[in-house]
């Protein structure tokens, strides 16, 4: 295993962005940048051998400033949307940005993507790892606690990219951390992911409404929602479902068969053999189907997307938790550690 370093550009503040690439001893490699905890390439072999990035990225740092869509990123104080960009902890209120219509989105304007974060290095035989830190002040984009975070990637001899979110706070407060990562196992970006096979472990999902709100927890059985037994990501995502049209494709959470000892999820690309095995121990996965995608993101080596050409697997616990009546809020407090591990294997 190694780790190699150089730089990726500046931002438009003048911060340097290093991209710190962990090497595996098979040449399979991850790249992670400072900025953001960006994910920026993920090169795993094909069922030949041939070696692709299977991460969605972008050649500079300027797209990742000015596109959006949270490419590869960290997301955090909080993932997913908070309805109204408002709760309450104890009687008190908060109130946040209004980032995405009416409600706070992916932590805000200034969220964990944003940041540039500290970086120290550890590499063993075995396996390499970035430990990412940072400090996010108190009221931070209107969130309560000088909130203490490290986020460790680690890579190892078995295509196995892990990701460890460890935080701890000062302050009674609400944290729901994950990666925003887009994957086409495929490595070509300009195809779309229909043709992936998906298999989620989860007996129910929250339906969505127009402002793709969670608004309860139903079983999948029977709806276009049940991936129990794995299908193909495009063989429903056109039907004329209102849960599917509202947000024009998937964009859902599914509330995973905890406990488990194994995958809760894969995804294989039939064409080329590779497949991705998700373990975790989220209550929730995200599933989103890149449905704002298209050719306005250009991505690495020049190629523009379209809709649905990658898609997200993003752990996590219940979106709007912090609002919704049908899940427990569940805040984290001076003296205890937020801690959640989620780990892609490549094969």
């Amino acid at each position: 295993m190694e780790i190699s370093k150089k730089l990726f550009g500046k931002t438009k503040a003048g911060d340097e962005v290093i991209q710190y690439t962990l090497t595996n001893e098979n040449g399979a490699n991850v790249s992670i940048l400072n900025l953001g905890g960006i994910i920026r390439e993920i090169n795993v072999p094909d069922q030949n051998g041939t070696l692709k990035n299977v991460a969605v990225s972008y050649d500079d740092v300027e797209k990742y400033e000015t596109y959006g869509g949270y490419i590869g990123a960290m997301i955090g104080r909080v993932g997913g949307r908070i309805s109204n960009a408002a709760f309450d902890i104890d009687g008190t209120s908060y109130t946040l940005a209004k980032n995405d219509g009416n409600n706070n989105l992916h932590g805000g304007h200034v969220g964990f993507d944003k940041i540039i974060w500290e970086v120290s290095e550890y590499c063993s035989d075995e396996k390499a790892s970035l430990t990412l830190h940072h400090m996010s002040p108190d009221m931070t984009e209107g969130f309560p606690g000088n909130l203490d975070c490290n986020v460790t990637y680690s890579f190892d001899n078995k295509n196995a990219l892990s990701i460890q979110y460890t935080c701890t706070t000062d302050k009674k407060t609400f944290v729901n951390l994950t990666n925003h990562c887009y994957f086409n196992l495929s490595g070509d970006y300009s195809t779309t992911i229909h043709d992936h096979e998906l298999t989620i472990l989860a007996n129910q999902y929250t339906p969505v409404n127009a402002e793709t709100i969670a608004t309860g927890i139903e079983p999948v059985q029977g709806t276009v929602f049940d991936f129990r037994e794995g299908k193909t990501i495009g063989k429903n995502i056109h039907d004329d479902v209102t849960q599917l049209l509202l947000p024009g494709g998937y964009d859902h959470a599914f509330e995973l068969n905890q406990p488990s000892s194994g995958p809760l999820m894969i995804a294989k690309d039939p064409k080329t053999g590779r497949t991705m095995e998700i373990s975790t121990d989220a209550a929730c996965v995200v599933f989103y189907s890149g449905n704002h995608l298209d050719d306005s993101f250009i991505a690495s080596g020049g190629i523009p997307l379209q809709k649905q050409a990658a898609f997200c697997l993003e752990t996590q616990y219940y979106p709007d938790a912090i609002n919704a009546p049908f899940v427990k809020s569940v805040f984290l407090e001076p003296e205890q550690v937020y801690r959640t591990k989620t780990t892609y294997t490549f094969k």
